[in-house]
């Protein structure tokens, strides 16, 4: 299936405005990256795997990206942990990527920083289809 693929200049405004929120909040904006990859929904697999076996896979994970965030949460299975594994926004969508970056939006919104830029481009992306 063919996915369309978020533009440059997004991903360039969602780190400026990552970078604007962190300064306001004194959050690292690697954190705030994180936390909102989590939310976008639709960005993850959830696997079973063996306790012995969680730490691996979780360092393993992480090795891909910044983004490639992973969390626990426990089995109904003995000896086994849930881990979810969260997909970085290199691999996102278009689709995906607005999530992203409307979460943004309204976390800089929150702190009173002027989003008119970002949203300027996320409205551009969406009615122009071949971007």
């Amino acid at each position: 299936e063919y996915k369309k693929k978020r533009s440059k200049d997004a991903n360039a405004f969602f780190w400026e405005f990552c970078g604007k929120l962190a300064a306001k909040t004194r959050i690292p904006k690697e954190k705030i990256y994180r936390d909102l990859i989590k939310e976008i929904g639709d960005n993850h697999e959830t696997v079973c795997v063996q306790n012995k076996a969680v730490d691996k896979l979780i360092s393993g994970w992480s090795r891909n990206g910044l983004g490639w965030v992973a969390e626990t949460v426990p089995s109904k299975i003995g000896g086994c942990t849930n881990v979810l594994l969260y997909y970085g926004s290199s691999t996102y969508t278009t689709e995906q990527m607005s999530r992203l970056i409307d979460l943004l939006l309204q976390e800089c919104e929150q702190q009173d920083i002027d989003t008119t830029p970002l949203r300027e481009l996320s409205l551009f992306e969406e009615h122009n289809p071949t971007k």
